[in-house]
């Protein structure tokens, strides 16, 4: 059962939890209420408001519902972080709020849980976008070997400032903008008696990466329906050129854009020309068919 809880803000853009597969999952939500409704999933280690240059963007023609999914923001976390338990959440909050099929988007970890609901429920999902992930990215050096160890890092990590956390993060990460680096740190880090650390939880959430199975999403991306944008850094290693060509092969009338001077952190990135790509593919799409 999904148990909402009261809206905390008249305005626009409006925060609420709900309890949805036993998990109380906190989610955000924008644009006009009657529109249709565009839901955006972010990645491991992500939250609601990482892709807010997107939602924005999204809301002047969405009802668009940005989740903190199980583990991340300010959600519950748990003991299953599963590829199964993150698309079985995502499903019974959209299927409860849409009145009809959603446009659905998904960066890496959120590509993959969005990769597996639009296999399964094909009446649900009207569009759509694949945000710098693919079947194999969990196989590359970045999956098998710098994804863990962030991760480690990660569950241990104290900064006194977010300033500190931020000229930390930009010179790990050259293709990143400040503004947005900073954004993203303002909503991930917590304060405690010790400073302020990481607000998800990276040791549970480093179990996610053995409940992916790439030859089951290979599957599932052949069963997919819906008109389909794959979104890819151009210095991404995360999904190589050749995958999201394969990707695309795969997916009949997909589009492939790939974005200049960005790499796989794309909302830190370059997240105002993701933005252009999304609504401008999502604005031709059979959420605004007669």
């Amino acid at each position: 059962m999904l148990q909402l809880t009261q809206r905390d803000t008249a305005h626009a853009v409006a925060d609420y939890s709900a309890r949805v597969n036993g998990v109380r999952i906190r989610y955000r939500e924008s644009g006009d209420p009657a529109a249709p409704l565009a839901v955006v999933l972010h990645g491991l280690m992500g939250h609601a408001r990482e892709w807010e240059p997107l939602s924005d963007a999204l809301s002047k023609t969405f009802r668009v519902l940005a989740v903190d999914q199980r583990g991340h923001g300010e959600s519950e976390w748990t003991n299953d972080y599963s590829l199964q338990a993150f698309a079985d959440d995502a499903l019974r909050l959209f299927e409860h709020m849409a009145a009809g099929p959603v446009s659905l988007i998904g960066h890496s970890m959120g590509g993959m849980v969005a990769i597996n609901i639009a296999a399964r429920r094909a009446d649900l999902v009207a569009q759509l976008v694949l945000i710098d992930v693919g079947p194999e990215s969990l196989g590359t050096q970045w999956g098998r070997v710098d994804l863990p160890a962030r991760l480690d890092e990660m569950r241990d990590a104290r900064f006194h400032t977010v300033d500190d956390a931020v000229a930390e993060w930009l010179a790990a990460d050259p293709l990143a903008d400040q503004r947005h680096v900073r954004r993203y740190l303002n909503h991930a880090l917590v304060a405690t008696h010790g400073g302020l650390v990481w607000g998800f939880d990276a040791k549970g959430l480093s179990t996610f990466p053995a409940s992916v199975d790439p030859e089951q999403l290979w599957r599932d991306v052949s069963q997919i329906a819906a008109p389909t944008l794959v979104v890819r850094g151009a210095e991404s290693t995360v999904l190589s050129a050749a995958d999201s060509r394969q990707l695309i092969d795969e997916l009949p009338g997909a589009r492939l854009v790939e974005i200049a001077d960005g790499g796989h952190d794309l909302a830190v990135q370059q997240p105002e020309r993701v933005a252009d790509a999304v609504t401008g593919f999502l604005a031709s799409g059979p959420a605004f068919s007669p």
